[in-house]
């Protein structure tokens, strides 16, 4: 691993405690999760070279989440919202309580191949897989353009949307393979309920539908697009935005930074305030439409279930690998199942989750050996492969998950 990668690999690590207030920061935030670890090495050394190299704003700060063998605690009802919400500061450096009994075990540190988890039900979603798209009512077809470093992908007006993480660009074909338009800052957002197709392509969100034409632009300034509400569309800018499209732009209350959103409800997950900046890192829900928060606690909300029942979790505090993948109550923020990672020697891809049909979580998780699959997690806990075990390329997944709802 060269010095840049490591650097980056280090940087990564803190970026994902940080709610990016500025512009530059959030550009930083958005390519460092781009990065693809396929080596983890301790960071500490790395983490003071960073400090030394980049002149990082005190924002940038630890997350102290949930250690190595504790589940993070029990979400926190309410509607405690801030009118300008601060960034989240270092968490206390008191232990988080222990697992309570009626919760799954604590991991163990010891290593556990992917070769130990049994295979299930195979994949019910369109995936990317060497270069070929497999479609989840059968068939395949080859997606145009370089697959190696592929983060994302989505059908569109008869061709495809693609964004390249590590070349930080999204590009729009059409149905002969030919490029449409290309730029970067790249982001795509689905919804199932409307239809329609949300991408990021340098500082404009453009709005369409997976066949139809035409599109509806809206300016994001150098904002992160999230997702689609009925009510508009969700990007961070320095604060968490909402806009209908006509001109109109307001904040959301309650989070700091955005990650998902879910259309039916209007519900946005991602990090909340305590509008001091004075509390632990958290994850947590909020209303759009209201601003009130739900719950939150010390899971941060990725993606919703298709019903909206449930929401896939990680745990807030973690500055790099995610140390387990949670399915929430989405409607109380409460474990109702979950996989430990890291300590079992198990990574996920860059914070790639998304329901199936059937409410299970599905996510890519590689064993640091150049090999990968992705993993079904079902509400009542139990944990499958819903691929074969595939080696990866370079720093090029096996397996990319289409974006969808």
């Amino acid at each position: 691993m060269n010095e840049d990668r490591r650097l980056t690999d280090s940087l990564h690590r803190r970026a994902d405690a940080f709610s990016p207030e500025s512009v530059d920061m959030a550009r930083i935030v958005h390519r460092a999760r781009g990065i693809r670890r396929r080596r983890r090495t301790a960071v500490t050394a790395l983490a003071a070279a960073a400090v030394a190299v980049v002149a990082v704003p005190t924002a940038l700060t630890l997350g102290g989440g949930p250690q190595a063998g504790n589940t993070p605690g029990p979400a926190h009802s309410g509607t405690a919202t801030a009118s300008v919400p601060q960034t989240p500061q270092t968490t206390p450096t008191t232990t988080p309580p222990p697992t309570p009994p009626t919760s799954p075990a604590s991991p163990t540190p010891t290593a556990q191949p992917l070769s130990d988890i049994p295979m299930g039900s195979p994949l019910e979603v369109t995936y990317l897989h060497d270069g070929t798209v497999h479609y989840a009512g059968g068939g395949t077809a080859q997606l145009p353009g370089d697959p190696k470093g592929v983060s994302g992908f989505t059908p569109y007006h008869g061709g495809w949307l693609v964004v390249d993480e590590d070349a930080n660009t999204i590009t729009q074909y059409d149905n002969a393979g030919k490029v449409v338009r290309s730029g970067h800052n790249g982001a795509l957002a689905v919804s199932g309920a409307t239809t329609q197709t949300a991408y990021q392509m340098d500082s404009t969100i453009r709005i369409g539908t997976p066949m139809g034409e035409g599109e509806q632009t809206v300016p994001a300034h150098t904002g992160g697009l999230v997702g689609l509400l009925s009510s508009g569309v969700v990007y961070n800018d320095g604060k968490v935005m909402l806009t209908d499209g006509s001109g109109k732009t307001r904040q959301v209350q309650g989070l700091v930074y955005a990650q998902t959103t879910y259309v039916p409800g209007d519900l946005v997950g991602g990090f909340v305030s305590d509008g001091h900046g004075t509390g632990p890192v958290e994850g947590g829900v909020v209303s759009a439409k209201t601003g009130a928060v739900l719950w939150h606690n010390e899971w941060l909300p990725l993606a919703f279930s298709q019903d909206g029942k449930y929401v896939a979790a990680v745990p807030a505090g973690d500055n790099g690998d995610s140390g387990a993948v949670a399915i929430l109550d989405a409607a109380k923020g409460t474990v109702v199942a979950q996989m430990p990672l890291v300590d079992n020697r198990r990574y996920l891809h860059d914070r790639t989750v998304l329901f199936g049909q059937d409410d299970s979580a599905l996510f890519p998780v590689d064993d640091n050996s150049g090999r990968e699959t992705v993993v079904r997690l079902a509400t009542d806990g139990t944990v499958t492969r819903a691929t074969p075990i595939a080696p990866t390329v370079g720093i090029a997944p096996a397996y990319v998950l289409a974006t969808q709802p």
